[in-house]
């Protein structure tokens, strides 16, 4: 491999260490299996210079990197700003494409749901924690009539029904967290819907990161909630450039003594996320 192909595989790995799914869905106080109620998300590819890397599973890399574990580091990897414009930021890449082989959880209107991370290990490294610092959110989209939930592309309205943000200017809530829970509100209309969670580490200019998931679940309840004012569309209701997403030059500083390693110039309380307001019923 040529030294130039070394250095960007060397970066791609380095970067990698810091990536994460939400593979578990939490259901009745119960982590069920990675992707039983998730839908599974395609591996990120990308290119190494003058073809370096091994072109079949169980090849290895150097003599060093096993091919699979190069795959366990993929998965995990975060959409970008670019993503924001296509079907792939709904749910992860791919997976607004049908999913027969995904389950649909039952969850009653009114109790704690969540995501839990993937664990895995990589490179004699064990990764099941947020990594990085920025907010959390939660979607729920009703599939239309006359179609399985399987075969949904999810191409709808979707009501934002949670926010993590920060906790004071130097903390954000999820930071370092290995789930995310919330509550689903009690008086949504019972029927299927997709889950869709969302954890951005808002970044300047184009690195912005966006970890996404939607779990499939069927929601028992009562019903009689008024409709939210706003719902959001993916793509379409993100902007690439606005504030939520994309840091002014100068407002992120790479700080050893913060706990997360970075601090704002006008600190994390002044966030605004992106998208309508929550809806609780």
């Amino acid at each position: 491999m040529s030294l130039a192909g070394f250095l960007l595989f060397s970066a791609l790995l380095f970067r990698a260490r810091a990536h994460y799914n939400f593979a578990h869905l939490i259901v009745n106080n119960t982590v069920t299996k990675p992707y039983e109620y998730v839908r599974m998300v395609t591996n990120h590819t990308f290119t190494i210079p003058d073809g370096g890397l091994p072109a079949k599973p169980g090849a290895p890399y150097g003599n060093q990197i096993p091919w699979e574990e190069l795959e366990r580091l993929m998965r995990p990897w975060p959409q970008y700003s670019a993503d924001v414009l296509t079907a792939n930021h709904r749910c992860g890449r791919d997976a607004w494409r049908p999913s027969l082989s995904t389950g649909i959880a039952d969850v009653i209107a009114g109790e704690s749901v969540g995501f839990q991370v993937e664990s895995y290990v990589a490179l004699m490294q064990q990764y099941d924690n947020i990594t990085h610092i920025g907010p959390g959110l939660a979607y729920l989209a009703k599939k239309p009539d006359g179609i399985d939930l399987a075969q949904w592309d999810g191409d709808g309205d979707w009501m934002k029904i949670d926010y993590k943000g920060p906790d004071t200017d130097d903390t954000w809530s999820l930071f370092g967290q290995k789930q995310y829970n919330f509550t689903i509100p009690r008086s949504t209309p019972p029927g299927q819907y997709l889950l869709r969670v969302e954890h951005i580490n808002p970044s300047p200019k184009s690195e912005t990161e966006f970890y996404v998931n939607c779990a499939q679940v069927n929601i028992l309840g009562p019903g009689g909630g008024t409709p939210p004012k706003s719902f959001a569309r993916f793509p379409g209701t993100y902007k690439v450039d606005e504030p939520a997403l994309s840091l002014p030059d100068g407002e992120q500083i790479v700080d050893s003594k913060a706990r997360n390693g970075v601090r704002w110039l006008h600190g994390f309380l002044a966030y605004v996320p992106p998208g309508p307001t929550v809806w609780t019923g």
